[in-house]
């Protein structure tokens, strides 16, 4: 049997792009049956904490990840709706929570919240002995002895060290609930009417929207009943799953490009920070001071690449430096930077990318005026990128980023003013 299958036929709820390689990890054999996504995919192209398959192992051996209360081995093992992930040294904690469109994303929530999960009773039956054996969503099976308490539909949260009920939420009208799938996947709100069909079709279910009231329809088997706790770590603020992943490797929590899926969220990739001398004969010295005291690092000089009589310049000159700002350093200097510029949608290009200038460095709180200096300016170049991008840079198999995934100006200017707080004019 493979480890492998081809993107274009995993599940919708999936957080993978189909279109950027052919294959990804298949799951194990498990809970939540096809509908469960392989670790792997969470700690690798989710949430970034791993490069391969070959780190995840590693992390899996040191007994670092735990899944509803119990220590994880396998990367391949299926992780699924309402599942709670705790990563021990980094003392994090999430559950998995379907966002708009049903594909699964990580909700960070306390350690109180992590203590137990929900599921939906799907099925229950009576087993020897007389009790009631009760079916979860994900294929966990529970025993209680009183059979009229508990219907198929109702929600129960679970203890995840003892398995025991810690609450029961019925199914029934006026009762707060999320859809899980359909067009209303990720829409929390309240039960208004449970409309019984009379043929072995679903039964249909209206309910108003928790955040604006707006009514809605969808069909039973896509609705869980959640009660107002739920709410308050899913939906409460600061508590989205946004993430930037500004490393190759690390994932920091932050509300900076709210509204995008996790697979199409943009991330700076890098910012050149630039100063030039040109024909004046300015002391490069003292610019490449100011360069450094601005970005915290040391420059690298500009040299001309053609002979200019007009400037007095040959090939080959020094004629200004730069500094490449990535990850941290380079969203630290952006917060001081753009806060001393007006922006517009003219400054941005059509993959995105947008650039600036500072026309006096002693717009930064860092510096000073000096006569003996004068004034440096700087220009500023800003690349951002979504993941995936580097399908079309690598040397083996590497394609085109399908257009559908490039960054627009759009997606650039929101990902801008919610992360940096500034406003970009017309």
């Amino acid at each position: 049997m493979t480890n492998h299958q081809k993107r274009l036929a995993v599940p919708d709820t999936w957080p993978v792009e189909r279109k950027t390689e052919m294959f990804t990890v298949k799951a194990d054999a498990g809970p939540h049956g096809d509908a469960g996504v392989p670790l792997l995919i969470l700690l690798r192209d989710v949430l970034g904490y791993v490069d391969s398959r070959k780190e995840a192992r590693y992390a899996l051996e040191q007994d670092a990840i735990v899944i509803n209360g119990s220590i994880v081995t396998d990367e391949e093992r299926p992780v699924g709706m309402f599942d709670i992930m705790a990563f021990r040294e980094r003392e994090e904690s999430y559950r998995v929570f379907p966002d708009e469109g049903g594909r699964l994303s990580l909700t960070p929530i306390d350690d109180d919240a992590a203590g137990s999960k929900l599921g939906k009773i799907i099925n229950k039956q009576n087993v020897p002995g007389g009790d009631l054996q009760l079916t979860l969503h994900d294929g966990q099976t529970l025993l209680v002895e009183d059979a009229s308490a508990h219907s198929v539909g109702d929600s129960l949260v679970v203890g995840n060290e003892d398995d025991e009920i810690v609450a029961h939420f019925e199914y029934e009208e006026g009762a707060l609930a999320t859809a899980v799938d359909g067009q209303h996947a990720g829409q929390i709100g309240s039960i208004d009417e449970i409309q019984v069909t009379a043929s072995s079709s679903s039964n249909n279910v209206l309910l108003s929207d928790y955040a604006d009231g707006e009514r809605f329809e969808t069909i039973e088997e896509y609705i869980v009943v959640i009660d107002e706790n739920f709410i308050d770590d899913d939906a409460g603020d600061g508590d989205s799953d946004t993430r930037d992943r500004d490393g190759d490797g690390g994932s920091t929590m932050s509300s900076e490009s709210e509204g995008f899926h996790e697979m199409r969220r943009p991330r700076i990739e890098k910012t050149v920070v630039h100063m030039g001398v040109g024909q004046g004969g300015r002391d490069l010295g003292q610019g490449e001071e100011i360069l450094t005291d601005v970005t915290g690092q040391q420059p690298v000089r500009t040299v001309a690449t053609m002979t200019e009589p007009a400037f007095g310049i040959r090939e080959g000159d020094p004629i200004g430096a730069k500094v490449t700002l990535r990850h941290e350093d380079a969203r630290a200097f952006l917060e001081t930077a753009l806060a001393t510029v007006d922006l517009s949608r003219s400054q941005f290009d059509d993959t995105g990318n947008f650039s600036f200038g500072v026309e006096d460095h002693t717009d930064f709180p860092s510096q000073e005026y000096d006569p003996t200096t004068g004034i440096y300016g700087l220009d500023v170049t800003v690349n951002l990128v979504r993941p995936g991008y580097r399908v079309a840079k690598r040397d083996r198999a590497s394609r085109s980023i399908p257009t559908n995934h490039r960054l627009s100006v759009g997606d650039a200017v929101a990902f801008v003013e919610s992360t940096f707080d500034v406003e970009v004019t017309a």
